[in-house]
């Protein structure tokens, strides 16, 4: 009963979210494209409570109209206990941005630091989990006169369901759905105050205690300043490895 509790509000809560973000705006349109990502994430312990994060992502859209990205993310967590820890590092991101009058692209770099608290909830058949991340971006942007520089805040959260297909396929023993709805919210932005939200889900395959793979798709639905709608669709790959064995070899 208990666990049939906690499904009704995970799938309540992305369903509320779809509806507060999926309404488009009378004086909006939306736009969608189709892309990939592939991404790396390490997380390598060293010792009891600190591990070093490491990830990397490579997001192409095939579209000309349409940003390229290179995304690299480093940092230290701190494991409270087996449900809590907290981490907190810093992001590069370079953007190959279509200028709005040819095909050449404007490259754009964006410098991030960022903190996250996350919580993880161990259930008889699925593991759910909350992640919640503040991020301090200065970017640059472009306009009539060449580059600029802005900051801003913007806030995340993310539940994800992961569901062992153990439970249900003895002969499934390693694979597992994983699931998540991640809204991002800028605080200080009166225009595009829901800034995106992502939907994502992905077949993954446990290969050891130190290495995973996810594919996956992954759909965003994205509030443009100028009150427009991207929808963008993208198939992925990611990559999980934990170096903490190499290195202890």
């Amino acid at each position: 009963m208990q666990i049939l509790c906690c499904i009704r509000r995970v799938f309540l809560y992305i369903l509320v979210t779809l509806l507060i973000l999926g309404v488009p705006n009378k004086n909006s349109f939306a736009q969608s494209a189709t892309g990939g990502w592939l991404m790396y994430f390490g997380d390598s312990p060293i010792d009891d409570k600190w591990s070093i994060y490491s990830e990397v992502q490579i997001r192409d859209y095939f579209h000309q109209q349409l940003n390229n990205q290179l995304l690299i993310r480093t940092g230290a967590r701190y494991l409270i206990d087996d449900i809590h820890s907290v981490r907190m590092g810093y992001a590069y991101v370079h953007t190959a941005e279509p200028l709005s009058k040819g095909l050449d692209a404007v490259e754009l770099r964006e410098h991030r630091i960022w903190q996250e608290y996350y919580q993880r909830h161990a259930r008889k058949i699925f593991v759910h989990n909350h992640r919640l991340r503040l991020e301090q971006r200065m970017q640059q942007f472009e306009t009539m006169n060449g580059l600029d520089q802005s900051f801003s805040w913007r806030l995340r959260y993310r539940l994800g369901l992961k569901v062992p297909l153990s439970n249900i396929l003895p002969i499934a023993s390693r694979s597992f759905l994983f699931g998540y709805n991640e809204v991002f919210i800028i605080p200080s932005s009166e225009l595009n105050f829901f800034d995106r939200n992502r939907v994502y889900f992905a077949f993954g395959y446990q290969f050891n205690a130190e290495m995973s793979i996810q594919l996956g798709f992954l759909r965003q639905q994205i509030h443009m300043p100028d009150r427009e709608l991207k929808h963008l669709n993208s198939a992925q790959i990611g990559v999980f490895y934990n170096l903490y064995r190499i290195i202890k070899e």
